[in-house]
C-alpha cells in the first residue's frame, strides 16, 4: 500500500472490475518502491508539464486539449518521481503527444 500511495495513486480513483477491456502491455512491471518510475500508461506532472509514460520514455503533452483527447483526466495525474525524471533526462527528444495518439494505452 505504501508503494501505491507513495507513487501518487489514490484508492478512490481505482476502477473496480476486470482488466479485460484494456489494452495492457505485458511489461513485467512490479510496484516495489515508492521512488521507482511510474508504469507505462501513467500521466505524470513535472513542473507545469504533464507527461505520458510510454515504453520509450516520458512523452510531453503540449496542451490540455490533447491530454483530454487521449483519455486523460485530472485525477489520474501523479507527481513525477526522481526515477521518472532520470528517464526523461536520458531520452529527452520524444515527439509530442498528438490527438488520439496511438502510444496511449486505452
Amino acid at each position: 500500500m505504501n508503494v501505491f500511495t507513495g507513487l501518487g495513486y489514490n484508492l478512490s480513483n481505482v476502477a473496480k472490475g476486470g482488466t479485460n477491456g484494456y489494452r495492457l502491455p505485458n511489461s513485467g512491471y512490479i510496484l516495489n518502491s515508492p521512488t521507482m518510475d511510474h508504469p507505462w500508461g501513467t500521466w505524470v506532472l513535472s513542473g507545469k508539464t504533464v507527461y505520458y509514460v510510454d515504453s520509450s520514455g516520458l512523452v510531453p503533452v503540449p496542451s490540455w486539449e490533447i491530454f483530454l483527447n487521449n483519455g486523460g483526466k485530472p485525477e489520474h495525474i501523479a507527481k513525477a518521481t526522481g526515477a521518472d525524471l532520470t528517464i526523461l533526462k536520458s531520452n529527452p527528444g520524444l515527439p509530442l503527444l498528438m490527438n488520439n495518439d496511438g502510444r496511449v494505452i486505452r
